[in-house]
């Protein structure tokens, strides 16, 4: 497993970004998955996966293959090849789309909610660009989450499930996943009603019902592939992931963008 480190920052050490005081706040209350409101409710109790490169504590150079998962989970990611640049605004890891990806040692049940969010700079290839999955190809069970019907570049965003036997998938209209440009993409789903909704920059986008309400809620992540296959390969710049055990409503969903779209320059 391995990492590649790129830096053209002159201002730290190793590529290490010289943060000021109001950049050490602001990421200290990004670790819990963003800082509640009075009288708001405290989604970090709910996050099983929380990565980022906005946040020392999950990565910055010198931690090798290791993105540290900043849940209460503690499942860390390997890397494998990804190339990560911490001179870039924000810093970012940059997956090749042939043979870039990030493993997890541990499984993890979501349950009968699951919200997962991605902030992503696409550049797609032709197929499925993979964000994350738990699944393997056709009906294996679990759940993925990514852009491109398999085979064309029609640019839909996807969440496929399949519990084993069937499988079925929530997708977007055409173009709605753009190259070249940071992007928040969120997925939210009740397993027992098949309830879901794609979101993207903070706004609902398509709203549908899945007909496979028995999907492998259970499974190992895999970034930027599907497991156990060598397929379906992520290519583009990407710098949060987060997985939550509970539906966020379409306010939390919008709050959520706006929290994080100004390191994003949104």
């Amino acid at each position: 497993m391995s990492v590649r480190t790129t830096s053209n920052d002159s201002r730290g050490i190793g590529g290490r970004k010289v943060l000021d005081s109001h950049s050490v706040e602001f990421l200290s209350t990004q670790r819990t998955g963003g800082s509640p409101q009075p009288g708001e409710e405290d989604l970090s109790q709910y996050l099983v996966l929380y990565l980022s490169t906005l946040d020392s504590n999950s990565y910055q150079s010198g931690d090798g293959s290791t993105w540290t998962d900043l849940s209460s989970e503690g499942n860390n990611g390997t890397i494998s090849g990804v190339t990560y640049w911490s001179s870039n605004t924000p810093p970012d890891f940059d997956f090749d789309g042939s043979n870039d990806y990030v493993s997890f040692s541990n499984a993890q049940d979501v349950g009968n909610e699951i919200t997962i969010s991605f902030w992503v700079r696409p550049t797609l290839n032709t197929s499925i660009n993979t964000f994350i999955s738990t699944k393997g190809s056709a009906n294996a069970t679990g759940y993925a989450f990514y852009p491109n019907t398999w085979n064309t570049s029609d640019r839909k965003l996807t969440f496929e499930v399949a519990n084993g036997s069937s499988a079925d998938v929530v997708r977007s209209a055409e173009n709605v996943v753009s190259d070249n440009q940071w992007q928040n993409f969120v997925v939210t789903c009740v397993r027992s009603t098949g309830a879901t909704v794609l979101y993207k920059n903070g706004s609902s986008i398509t709203t549908d019902t899945l007909t496979v309400t028995d999907w492998g809620n259970t499974g190992t992540y895999q970034i930027g592939k599907f497991p156990p296959v060598n397929a379906y390969w992520y290519h583009g710049k990407m710098a949060l992931a987060q997985v939550y055990t509970k539906v966020l409503t379409a306010t939390q969903v919008s709050n959520h963008f706006n929290e994080f779209k100004s390191s994003f320059g949104l």
